[in-house]
């Protein structure tokens, strides 16, 4: 069966669905990693050994893709490169690849089989596989060839792997249960709930009040040189490939162009679009019948009026209830279908150019729709993007072009020994930057990750692989560095100063912090008197769940423990919070509803087994890492 789902069957109409359908899986590593000759060997070597076997960059970085667009379309306009850091997405794809090699192993080891049928079964259930909810091999053939680039045997063989993985899942979990108690456990963390009254010990507070000398101050910068150290730094000499450089010269010819729009047609399609007008004459959704009768006669009225020949947009500007159309004379402009709601969207492009509608309902009121133009679907002709297709395919080429070019440029300065003669030769120019400090921008070329990243781990003379930043290539090499070092006290004495002093008060706040306790704890009373003779001002934490958001501090665990072993009137031990010192005396407990508990039982009881497995799998998974000899060398990613 699977040899028959192989044929490699052409059709326009199908390449033209891939160039949708795809998207979401198309990786561009070769904009990551660079491909062919000196760069296919460069990015070929192993970054980590499982059972005897490598793990290439070329197969994390396709990993590593996949998961950066992944992310990409999650978090749209929010996500960015930075987020990309933040979550270690480097080290989590390759870790993804280590996984899945040391899963299947460990499949096969205990005897897991999945056979054809099972894979077929898999592949034919696949959407992006189907048309009109059926499998087509078709379909299968192309986006496995056009937008994945991956042969049937290839993907495949993935696709066999995956669903021994998931059989492995499934022996590992079974047998997990949850008890009772677990539930009501997890559910008084998420439900119960304390207040309290707290005063907040802010050592800025106390900072007029304390002196440092000078013997206290080189005692203290003696003590922490190391927290007043100057980063190296590093000047560093580059030539810069740029693409528009190299696209002056690039040609696209006809039979690509044509080609490209072929094999995108989708692209250019556009769909039916209407322009309307409208009145609105708004109804409250929980207005009762008597006046949402009111709003519909009123829009009846405005009806007939217009069919009397009165201007519609005239009655639109006054009458009009939508503050976006009506000073527009009720101009909506052109929309296509899925932009209004159904029941306007029905109405509006069942009218030809130049109708009126009757009186529309739709969630907002009544509507009177009037049609004034009507474009229908068509596809742009080859003639009205030719210059947009043939600008792509040209940065498409300049990026191809410069790249091959910045590596013969390191290829000859292999070769001569001098990257000044190599860029005088080729006609490039070279640049220098000023000092740049570790992990900071290279001043002159910009914040770009695997720019500093290379500048701050190239030897003296040494040049690096080119590096895609900007809009071009940068190859680097080392001119000069200043180790790091301490400087003298004179030159950082005023941030010394300050440090000490901050210090100090943050001392004094702790102790005065601890005697308030030591009143309270002695003699109980009010905080509130209490702390205002320290002229201190007592806070309250709202209703506050198990190291939930406390109000005027946030989260803090230390204090959320300390707040839900107390009995009312008990005051905390003095507790550090990111804005100082806190002191609290717990004013009320809220327990758990145990009806509730047990109406919410189920879903608890599913929610807890989930999480349950997922933690037991991973601990499995940990304890099986470590049982097997797996080589990883995390900084080559």
């Amino acid at each position: 069966m699977l040899s028959l789902m192989r044929k490699n069957v052409r059709s326009f109409l199908v390449k033209a669905i891939i160039s949708i359908i795809v998207l979401a899986f198309i990786g561009t590593i070769f904009l990551v990693w660079g491909v062919g000759g000196e760069r296919a060997k460069e990015k070929g070597r192993a970054i980590a050994t499982i059972f005897g076997e490598d793990v290439t960059h070329l197969e994390y970085a396709t990993e590593y893709r996949q998961l950066y667009e992944y992310y990409q379309n999650q978090f749209k306009d929010h996500w960015s490169p930075e987020m990309a850091e933040r979550m270690q997405l480097k080290k989590m794809a390759l870790d993804n690849v280590i996984n899945r090699r040391l899963l299947t192993h460990e499949a096969i080891k205990q005897g897991i089989v999945v056979d054809e049928k099972e894979v077929l079964a898999k592949i034919q259930s696949m959407p992006i596989f189907q048309q009109n909810g059926r499998f087509d091999s078709q379909v299968y053939a192309q986006v496995l060839e056009y937008g994945m680039h991956m042969d049937p045997a290839t993907f495949e063989d993935q696709i066999k792997k995956s669903l021994l993985i998931d059989r492995l899942r499934e022996k590992v979990r079974g047998g997990i249960k949850v008890s009772q108690a677990e539930l009501l456990d997890a559910y008084t963390q998420q439900n119960e709930k304390v207040e309290a009254d707290y005063v907040l010990f802010t050592p800025a507070t106390f900072i007029p009040q304390v002196t440092v000398s000078d013997d206290e101050v080189r005692s203290y910068f003696e003590k922490n040189k190391q927290k007043y150290q100057l980063p190296r730094q590093r000047k560093i000499r580059y030539i810069y490939v740029a693409c528009q450089q190299v696209k002056n010269s690039l040609t696209v010819d006809e039979e690509s162009i044509k080609k490209y729009y072929e094999t995108h047609e989708t692209q250019y399609q556009l769909p039916k679009q209407v322009r309307a007008r409208h009145i609105l004459i708004k109804t409250d959704p929980a207005a009762d019948v008597a006046k949402k009768e009111e709003a519909k006669k009123q829009a009846e009225a405005l009806l007939q009026r217009i069919k009397a020949g009165e201007d519609f947009a005239k009655l639109a500007r006054e009458f009009s209830q939508d503050p976006g159309s009506a000073s527009q004379g009720g101009d909506l402009g052109y929309f296509g279908q899925g932009r209004m709601t159904p029941a306007f969207e029905k109405a509006a492009f069942a009218l030809p150019k130049g109708g009126l509608s009757e009186v529309v309902e739709s969630p907002f009121g009544y509507h009177i729709i009037k049609v004034e133009d009507i474009q229908e679907a068509r596809t742009k002709p080859i003639e009205e993007v030719r210059e947009q297709i043939k600008s792509q395919l040209l940065d498409e080429k300049a990026w191809e072009a410069a790249e091959n070019e910045a590596y013969a440029l390191v290829r000859s300065f292999y070769k001569a020994g001098r990257l000044e003669d190599v860029a005088v030769k080729a006609g490039y120019a070279i640049g220098d930057t000023e000092f740049a400090e570790d992990a900071k921008l290279v001043p002159g070329i910009g914040p770009y990750e695997e720019v500093v990243k290379s500048a701050f781990s190239l030897k003296k003379d040494d040049v690096s692989m080119p590096i895609r930043a900007g809009a071009g290539f940068y190859i680097l090499r080392l001119v000069e560095e200043i180790p790091a070092r301490v400087p003298e006290l004179d030159k950082v004495k005023d941030k010394v100063v300050m440090d000490l002093k901050k210090e100090k008060a943050e001392a004094k706040a702790k102790e005065v912090a601890e005697e308030l306790r030591g009143r309270l704890k002695s003699a109980p009373a009010d905080l509130a008197s209490v702390a205002g003779s320290y002229q201190l001002t007592v806070s309250n934490t709202g209703e506050v769940s198990h190291n939930g958001f406390i109000k005027g501090l946030g989260q803090n665990e230390e204090l959320s423990k300390a707040l839900f072993s107390l009995r009312e009137g008990e005051v905390t031990p003095v507790i550090q919070t990111s804005r100082g010192y806190c002191l609290a005396v717990l004013k009320k407990r809220i327990g758990v509803d145990l009806k509730k508990f047990a109406e919410e039982e189920p879903r608890l009881r599913e929610q807890a087994l989930r999480t349950k497995e997922y933690q037991m799998f991973q601990t499995w998974l940990e304890r099986l890492k470590k049982e097997n000899n797996i080589v990883v060398d995390y900084n080559q990613v």
